[in-house]
This record gives structure tokens, C-alpha cells and sequence, in this order.
């Protein structure tokens, strides 16, 4: 979509019936990469159709559409819902609550951050690569609590250090605003989800919105723009997985947020 145009020039870049999830771009603009679910019938139990889901990690050209396969898992293989290219040419994605990484070529398949004696089972998901390639950030709940303890985390590129940097209860879909702030979702029991930001060497949360359900913050290539769905909170309090949204802008403007 041209920012300049509005919506009216958005176009479909992949369009089949495949689950396509989570794109990111690349460094130069050029690619997006994204997970995919392709659909292999196995076959029917008194007509009704058995089916299971392979995943992999594609890339597709934004100006003629052309779509590279880049990993190469067996039949029946799940990733998580998580693509991230480093400015370096690595794409990071979810595999058997791990992070792994492929280049992109579709080399050097291989896991990058081994995660399974930090976080629970199952709740690694929102992996993102910082700006300079040095770090990646993630949401996870720890080993051993409950799965409502969801915090947004950091680890080096090495796996050297992995550290909780949120406190939650509920923090959500995480993604860095320059190379020491991250901005996340913090999702409170009302049904009201806010726009939040985490300062590294300061350890401080900042709450940016408030009073409406705003969800996915990203931030555009200069870091003065901050983007983001919002919709309402529903009457009843409950989160609908899909909720009616339009998408906001917050500028940041001599280090003040207005709105735009």
C-alpha cells in the first residue's frame, strides 16, 4: 500500500487459500518474508475431508510477486506465527520452541537460540530482530508458570543472555522501536489493550495509549512514526480474536507523541 494513496492502492501480494502468516521486510525493501501452511489431504472419514498443514518460510518479491520457498521441513512440520529479517540477511523464525534462522537464499537452515529451559512449552511466539542485528526480542512465559505470565523478552544473537525485560502479566507482540526501546501490547482483564514501550538501559515501561483495544505497534523505518490497529473495547470485556479495526498513526515529534 502507498502510505500517499491510502488504502484504495493496497494489493494482494500472496493470494491462495494457504494459512500465510507474519511477513517482515527485507533490509532492502525488495522482499517480504513470511510463514506459510500448505493444506495435504490425507484423505475422508465418511466424507469429510482429513487434512493436515505443512509449514514453511517463503519470501515474495514486492514488485512482481515472485515467491521463493527458503526451508525444507518434512510433511506435517508446525512453525509458530514469527518471521524476522536481520539487517545481515538472516531470517529468524519459531521451530519446536526454538528460534531458528535461514538465509536468504534458503541456507544455513539451523537453530539459532535454544529456548526450551527458559520458556514454557508452547509460548514463544513474536520473534524480532533489533535494528543493528545484535539482539532479538520475543514474547515467552517462563518455565514453569502459568501460561496467562506472558513477558516480553531479549536475547543476544549468540544466546548468551536471555532476560525477561517486561514484567506482564499479559505483555504481547513485540517489536523495536530503535535498538533500545521495544514496543509491545500490554492487555489488561478489562479488555482494554495498550501501546506500551520498554527502555532498555532504563528498565521502564512507558504506556503510550490507553482506553481502546490497540494492537500490533510497528514503527517505520526512521522510528518517528509509530503504526498500530485500534478498535473498540468490547462492552462485555472479552477480546474477540479479530476485533472491527482501522489503523492509527503516533508521531513522534521532539520526543512527544502526537497523534496523526
Amino acid at each position: 500500500m502507498d502510505l500517499a494513496q491510502g488504502f484504495k492502492s493496497a494489493r494482494p501480494l500472496v493470494d491462495d487459500d494457504s494459512y500465510n502468516s507474519w511477513p517482515s521486510w527485507s533490509p532492502d525493501s525488495q522482499w517480504i518474508s513470511f510463514m506459510s501452511g500448505k493444506e495435504t489431504i490425507k484423505g475422508y472419514i465418511l466424507k469429510n475431508k482429513i487434512s493436515v498443514l505443512t509449514e514453511q518460510i517463503y519470501k515474495v518479491n514486492v514488485h512482481d510477486g515472485t515467491i521463493v520457498q527458503l526451508t525444507h521441513f518434512s510433511k506435517e512440520t508446525a512453525l509458530g506465527d514469527s518471521t524476522s529479517w536481520s539487517v545481515d540477511g538472516r531470517i529468524a523464525f519459531e521451530y519446536d520452541d526454538d528460534i531458528y534462522s535461514v538465509s536468504a537464499s534458503g541456507r544455513n537452515e539451523n537453530k539459532l537460540i535454544d529456548l526450551k529451559a527458559v520458556l514454557a512449552s508452547g509460548s514463544l511466539w513474536g520473534i524480532d530482530w533489533s535494528p543493528d542485528g545484535s539482539r532479538l526480542t520475543f514474547r515467552g512465559s517462563p518455565r514453569g508458570s502459568s501460561s496467562g505470565q506472558q513477558r516480553i523478552w531479549v536475547v543476544d544473537a549468540l544466546g548468551r543472555h536471555i532476560v525477561p525485560v517486561t514484567t506482564g502479566p499479559t505483555d504481547e507482540n513485540p517489536s523495536w522501536l530503535d535498538n533500545e526501546h521495544i514496543l509491545f501490547e500490554r492487555w489488561s482483564k478489562r479488555g482494554e489493550v495498550r501501546v506500551c514501550v520498554v527502555c532498555l538501559p532504563a528498565s521502564k515501561v512507558t504506556c503510550l495509549t490507553r482506553g481502546h483495544v490497540d494492537i500490533g505497534p510497528r514503527a517505520d523505518a526512521s522510528g518517528h512514526t509509530i503504526f498500530f490497529a485500534r478498535g473498540d473495547i468490547p462492552k462485555n470485556g472479552t477480546i474477540t480474536l479479530f476485533p472491527n479495526t482501522h489503523i492509527y498513526a503516533l508521531t513522534l515529534a521532539g520526543g512527544t507523541l502526537e497523534s496523526k
